[in-house]
Formats: structure tokens, sequence, C-alpha cells
């Protein structure tokens, strides 16, 4: 799911705890930029349907 890849991934391992702001790495880099286009298609989309 969208949801589920955004928190568990974006969120905890690719933003910082100390830098964690949901205005700044949810919106800008994990929901569309990074996870979405570069990682979500292609490596952990096979991992959650695993």
């Amino acid at each position: 799911d969208v949801l589920m890849y955004d928190v568990l991934v974006c969120d905890v391992l690719m933003c910082d705890v100390l830098m964690y702001d949901v205005l700044v790495c949810d919106v800008l880099m994990c929901d569309v930029l990074v996870c979405d286009v570069l990682m979500y298609g292609q490596m952990l989309h096979h991992l959650i349907w695993l």
C-alpha cells in the first residue's frame, strides 16, 4: 500500500529521526520525488507484496 510504504520506508528509513518533519520529509522528499518515482516502482514494490 502507498500509505504503509510512505510511513514505514520514507519517513523512518530515508528521513532522519532528528530531521523528521511531516511537511518536509513526507511531502517534498518521500511522497513523490524520491520514493514514488525512484524506489517504489522498482525495488520495494516487490518486497511489500511478498
